[in-house]
């Protein structure tokens, strides 16, 4: 009986041996954590966070502006020169400005503008003599000149065509209504056919209000649409 004893009692000690072995070798897989849930202030719901990476905004392209244009703004008015230039920097035209004719002329040099909005009353040298002194130089003789004129001045516009002048503009200067006509002004100058009826070139003739071309009198007929007069 002792015998029996003492071997069940060393079959017990074995097998808890054997459980205690076998258990440190297998590997248990631990049961998967549940995601950190994060609740709303005030709310209820739950908030679950994305792993998910933000997809980056893209930017919007630019919008197409007259670029690479040069305007002088030339006004003995601060107010009217800052107004002027802001409304042109908003549009991509180039700026710089001069307080009177005098100092017109010597930005003009440095500056070399495509477009020159003067004033008519200045001091030192009024508009009507800056005119003519630039269109006296060479680089000059085509520039686009547009007078700016109050109603109350008094001054002969035969003598500012004379002098130059392409066109008038009344203070006071509403910026939309400017900018409108220094765009007509871009589109002619780079267009140099804009306004004109009919092109003749190597025998021929494009009719550009009926949108047609002719050789010889006769219309070819051209798969072209209005557009591409």
């Amino acid at each position: 009986m002792t015998c029996s004893f003492l071997y069940s009692n060393c079959s017990n000690r074995l097998f808890a041996l054997f459980a205690y072995s076998t258990q440190r070798h297998i590997n248990v897989t631990p049961p998967p954590r549940r995601p950190w849930v994060i609740l709303r202030r005030g709310s209820s719901s739950p908030f679950r966070p994305s792993l998910v990476a933000p997809t980056p905004a893209q930017s919007k392209p630019a919008p197409a502006k007259a670029a690479a244009y040069k305007i002088l703004v030339v006004d003995d008015d601060p107010d009217i020169v800052e107004l002027l230039e802001f409304n042109l920097k908003k549009e991509g035209y180039l700026t710089a400005s001069a307080g009177d004719g005098r100092r017109a002329l010597e930005v003009a040099a440095d500056f070399g503008p495509d477009i020159i909005l003067l004033d008519v009353m200045m001091p030192h040298l009024d508009g009507i003599a800056t005119c003519r002194q630039l269109r006296e130089q060479t680089r000059f003789k085509d520039t686009y000149i547009l007078f700016l004129t109050a109603r109350a001045e008094e001054f002969s516009e035969v003598a500012a065509f004379e002098a130059g002048a392409d066109d008038f503009i009344a203070k006071p200067i509403k910026p939309r209504a400017l900018l409108s006509r220094l765009a007509a002004v871009v589109r002619r100058d780079q267009d140099p056919h804009a306004g004109v009826e009919a092109i003749d070139i190597n025998g021929l003739r494009i009719d550009r209000t009926a949108f047609a071309v002719y050789q010889e009198g006769q219309q070819l007929k051209l798969l072209l649409g209005q557009r591409d007069f």
